[in-house]
């Protein structure tokens, strides 16, 4: 390897690619060190991902309509490309340890459910069209 970066990252996970892409579009030159083979996008299911730390990585959050997600990102179908699950759940009831009451008042559940090899790929799709580079192995 012949070219010379500012910054190196280790890891092209959702922190890394998120990292590079943002150092990327500040003009920064930043290449990602990735242990594992290109094709292998991480883990195969979906996580609780809080929405804050998504709407900060750019994507837009669906909106919350009888009891599912709704929006141009939510699932339509199991093995589509979209990041979000349609289901939701808007509220938590937390409960006493030994399960005799809980609490007054229902909790907001602050977390999308999200496909997380959706969410990899496109966040290093991101970082790559600003220019970061990634390489493999």
């Amino acid at each position: 390897m012949t070219e010379t970066y500012q910054v190196i990252i280790a890891g092209a996970g959702p922190g890394g690619a998120v990292l590079a892409r943002d150092l990327a579009r500040a003009g920064i030159s930043v290449a990602i060190f990735e242990a594992g083979p290109e094709e292998a996008e991480g883990h195969n299911w979906s996580d609780a991902i809080e929405k804050n730390a998504l709407e900060a990585a750019g994507f837009e959050l669906p909106v919350l309509t009888d009891g599912r997600w709704e929006g141009p990102l939510v699932k339509t179908h199991e093995l589509d490309d979209n990041l979000f699950e349609p289901h939701a759940v808007p509220h938590l009831e937390i409960r006493f340890p030994d399960l005799t009451g809980a609490t007054r008042d229902l909790v907001e559940f602050r977390y999308i459910t999200t496909d997380r090899v959706v969410l990899n790929r496109r966040l290093r799709e991101q970082a790559q069209e600003v220019g970061a580079k990634i390489f493999y192995g």
